[in-house]
């Protein structure tokens, strides 16, 4: 959060993330957080992020104790998916997700 803070973030602001599950939920910590929520784009990558990390509400990062302990219920205000993003990744990858 300190980078974003410290890089001119306001109330107005959005976070948008790139990328598969782990992305997402790290987004999504981020943008509850920061003024207590500024919007939240996800543009998802995987199938495990479009099929489960970007479309729920349950944003959650992991601690050395254990996995998902810090995170919140924040819904993104835009999910954008493209199933042709799919055809780029390796059949374990794609399978992960289903």
């Amino acid at each position: 959060c300190d980078e974003v803070i410290g890089n001119g973030v306001s109330k107005y602001s959005c976070v948008i993330s790139l990328g598969g599950g782990v992305v997402n939920n790290l987004s999504g910590v981020v943008a509850s957080m920061v003024y207590r929520g500024i919007g939240l784009v996800h543009i998802t990558t995987t199938s495990m992020g479009m099929l489960d990390a970007s479309i729920d509400f349950k944003q959650a990062v992991n601690h050395p104790f254990g996995k998902n302990l810090l995170g919140c219920y924040y819904p993104a205000s835009v999910i954008l998916m493209d199933p042709e993003a799919l055809a780029t990744l390796s059949e374990r990858h794609v399978l992960n997700g289903i």
